[in-house]
């Protein structure tokens, strides 16, 4: 079990977040008596990550919020940049509404506890940090007909593997190839040093996007069960 204090969530949420990571060996009293501790350390909200579905404790109100899949393309091409696919360089603001449309089906979407403004702050936050190359290294956008910003993606680079972290499609633009465009463009990032990985996690109560995952040559990599606990 492997505990963490979030303070950036703590300051973003106004409210004293932490994160408790299980390796799939604790028992429920386990996890009972670190989310006591974390109470008493005036911890108000833990995000629980666990291999499996585990019982819920005596401690906290919890929420069953992400069914958590990640998917692995081990061998990407570098194939060039597809037509109509550039790197972002405007304002971070106008793609506001392509991030809140990342977020949509996230966990903290799905969490009453959680205003929807406050989510709709947090992936414009996602984006606009992003764009300063703060929580990503690219951010790539698709044009299409008279919009040059129809559909977005960021990715990280981080040791051997490059990372989605958003990837949306303006509603109006929907099912014109953009994304696949954009995962090209990550397959290209990825796939011109050889050895790396791309790797992306969506919701798996998320079909449509597991199925257009699935169809990129990904890899189901690993599920995840993420809890919110309200202390």
């Amino acid at each position: 079990m492997k505990t963490d204090i979030l303070q950036w969530d703590s300051d973003f949420f106004g409210v004293k977040t932490a994160s408790i990571t299980l390796d799939g060996s604790e028992t429920p009293e386990d996890i009972d008596r670190q989310l006591s501790d974390l109470k008493g350390d005036d911890v108000r909200l833990v995000y629980l990550f666990s291999p499996q579905s585990i019982p819920q404790g005596h401690t906290g109100k919890w929420l069953l919020a992400d069914r958590k899949r990640s998917y692995m393309n081990p061998s990407p091409q570098a194939n060039g940049m597809p037509t109509g696919v550039k790197t972002f360089q405007g304002n971070p603001s106008a793609l506001h509404s392509l991030a809140i449309e990342a977020g949509g089906h996230s966990r903290f979407a799905v969490d009453p506890n959680i205003p929807a403004k406050k989510t709709e702050e947090l992936y414009t936050t996602w984006i606009d940090n992003s764009v300063l190359h703060g929580f990503a290294d690219y951010v790539f956008t698709a044009n299409d007909l008279d919009e040059p910003n129809a559909a977005m993606i960021t990715l990280r680079r981080r040791g051997g593997e490059i990372s989605i972290g958003l990837l949306a499609t303006h509603p109006d633009h929907r099912r014109r190839g953009l994304a696949r465009k954009l995962i090209k463009a990550a397959e290209t990032i990825a796939g011109v040093d050889a050895g790396l990985h791309l790797k992306v996690t969506t919701q798996a109560d998320n079909q449509e996007a597991c199925a257009f995952y699935a169809s990129c040559n990904f890899n189901t990599f690993t599920d995840t069960y993420v809890y919110h606990i309200w202390l």
